[in-house]
């Protein structure tokens, strides 16, 4: 928008610009035409509407709130900008809103503790601007807790995370967790889209059954602060000389809500014509572990021991 130079000689001679006249000059006052009003009006409107608000001519201050709320928009899509080069360090609350930048372009190894968040939705990155990759480690100080998407977190409550350049790890706070997902630089490349399922695929490789003893957490989305817990390990059942043997386990984690069920597995033969004992639970599980049962079912008598596995599903 500008002043309406194209209007009357009067306006033109002062740049456009409205004027009381000089009669001594023979300039006359500027006309009030529709073009300028309409000009003014359309600008406000146009200004109410991005503000996501209906004009209406029985408000006066939505001019106001449209803008208010075109400020806080751009704000919510704009981040502060944290450099950090030290290998170890606590993020704290003046954090949360911003890029904590890794760009030193050392490759030694990070590790990064969160404290609790301070309203749900506290949020704060991290992301290598360097071209050295490095493996960023994040655990958070009791007694909170966290949901790994992208990685399985250790017996400590740790995530270990390989940062190539221009990978990001984001940490969102829910009221009781951290939800921390790792996103690869190659989505976003031109022309990536979710069916190119490749770094799915490697995110999740950590999340496999290859190791004897394992702790998988899942988002559960119906109940975010919840999550599934898969745990799994493994036993010896005892050389008992009768027709059963038990043993007690102590799950890899404590479950923090409740243990659904627990199964069990024998890889092994044992007793007169060297049957396979059948697992059963001896007792209701608790959060903290269960007692496996072998039993012959009147084949013989335990001669010896029997290795078996065990998969525990919980909340």
């Amino acid at each position: 928008m500008k002043y309406p130079v194209s209007r009357a000689v009067a306006l033109q001679l002062f740049g456009g610009k409205f004027t009381n006249g000089d009669a001594g000059s023979g300039i006359p006052a500027s006309l009030d035409d529709a073009i300028t009003y309409n000009s003014l009006i359309d600008e406000v409107i146009n200004v109410i509407t991005a503000g996501g608000l209906t004009p209406n001519e029985n408000l006066s201050n939505q001019l106001v709130a449209a803008i208010a709320a075109l400020i806080g928009r751009a704000s919510g899509n704009l981040r502060g900008w944290h450099p950090i080069n030290d290998a170890n360090y606590e993020v704290t609350p003046d954090d949360f809103g911003k890029y904590v930048v890794l760009n030193t372009g050392s490759t030694a190894d990070r590790t990064f503790t969160l404290e609790d968040g301070v309203n749900p939705g506290d949020q704060v990155a991290f992301a290598n601007l360097s071209s050295s990759g490095f493996a960023l480690n994040i655990q958070v100080k009791p007694p909170s807790s966290a949901l790994f998407f992208a990685s399985a977190p250790g017996m400590a409550g740790v995530a270990t995370f390989a940062m190539a350049g221009g990978d990001e790890v984001v940490c969102t706070w829910n009221g009781l967790f951290w939800h921390i997902g790792y996103m690869s630089a190659d989505y976003l490349r031109p022309g990536k889209n979710l069916s190119d399922l490749t770094n799915i695929g490697s995110a999740l490789a950590t999340l496999t059954f290859g190791s004897a003893n394992g702790v998988i957490k899942l988002p559960n989305f119906q109940n975010l602060a919840n999550p599934v817990i898969f745990q799994w390990g493994g036993g010896t059942l005892p050389n008992s000389a009768a027709a059963q043997s038990t043993q007690a386990i102590t799950f890899n984690q404590t479950f923090p809500n409740q243990v659904s069920n627990v199964f069990g597995n024998a890889r092994g033969t044992t007793g007169t014509g060297s049957w396979v004992p059948v697992i059963g639970k001896a007792s209701a599980p608790t959060a903290a572990g269960a007692t496996f049962k072998g039993d012959l079912l009147g084949a013989g008598i335990f001669n010896s021991t029997v290795a078996y596995d065990w998969f525990a599903i919980g909340g």
